[in-house]
């Protein structure tokens, strides 16, 4: 099942293999994410509110107004979220957001118990822009992108505690952040002639570099094994490329060509690489095959 939304309509969930509509979500999040066993759909947006829906009923399961940083006088209580992610073993979601301003800076970093709603830990308050935020398969560790340009910041803190493990700076993009099953790996990636980095979540050092891609990086995923990245990359407004990048050998092993007539605002590999999701500007979603082999 796909979850769809954009700026002027509803979220909606979507069956791939039929390619039916299920039904409508009665609000405009600027975020979703499913948990990991896909019973519910957690979305976040408007006036800083995190709300959780049944997939198979579509019925609300919770609400949670977050009266934090999310939200100040200046902002009427406006806010976005820049980036979600869901821990597979425990209950917990962590979120990247702030009050929508002039530059739509998303300064905090907020942990939040999704059988209830309730935020359970701040883990971050930066005069900065959060780029992404993402959990570790195994859900103890939380990786957390900041910055614009060619100089970002990446933190990793513990899940449980909100210790800080380590920080790094780094030249590139950090607005993708993709953990391999391990939880040993991370990659970042995602801006334009960027370097898709591979760090060690131990010890926070760069283990390897996957090219100086003279396009951006929309999207990322780490085979099952751990050996391959798989990488979209956006050539143009209409034309990408999908690469199967083996580690050990630091090699393109497998490349594919999309051709598509509306610019894309929005990725989403399925969990093998075998599909990948893309979300077009004008309202339509494609599905392709992955660069597997």
């Amino acid at each position: 099942t796909v979850s769809l939304h954009d700026q002027t309509t509803r979220a909606l969930l979507w069956q791939s293999k039929s390619q039916q509509r299920v039904y409508d979500m009665p609000s405009t999040p600027s975020e979703l994410v499913f948990t990991p066993d896909g019973s519910r759909l957690i979305g976040g947006g408007g006036t800083a509110w995190l709300s959780a829906w049944d997939t198979r009923s579509g019925k609300e399961a919770w609400t949670s107004r977050l009266d934090n940083s999310l939200s100040h006088p200046g902002s009427e209580g406006a806010s976005w979220f820049a980036s979600m992610s869901i821990a597979r073993n425990v209950p917990m979601l962590a979120f990247a957001g702030g009050p929508v301003g002039r530059y739509f800076t998303s300064n905090s970093i907020e942990l939040v118990d999704t059988a209830t709603g309730q935020a359970k830990l701040t883990l971050a308050k930066v005069n900065n822009k959060i780029t992404a935020v993402a959990f570790s398969p195994d859900g103890s560790v939380l990786a957390g992108g900041y910055g614009l340009g060619e100089n970002s910041d990446l933190t990793v803190w513990e899940s449980k505690t909100g210790t800080v493990k380590w920080s790094a700076k780094t030249t590139g993009s950090t607005s993708l952040i993709e953990f391999a099953r391990d939880s040993l790996l991370f990659a970042t990636g995602g801006g334009s002639g960027d370097i898709v980095k591979i760090w060690d979540v131990r010890t926070g050092k760069v283990v390897d570099s996957l090219g100086e891609f003279s396009k951006t990086a929309a999207g990322i995923r780490f085979s099952r094994d751990g050996r391959t990245a798989f990488l979209l990359l956006a050539s143009s407004a209409v034309s990408s490329r999908m690469l199967a990048w083996r580690l050990a050998s630091h090699k393109i092993v497998r490349t594919l060509t999309m051709q598509v007539q509306v610019p894309y605002g929005r990725v989403a590999f399925s969990d093998d690489a075998g599909f990948v999701v893309t979300g077009h500007l004008d309202g339509s979603v494609r599905l392709w095959r992955g660069p597997v082999d």
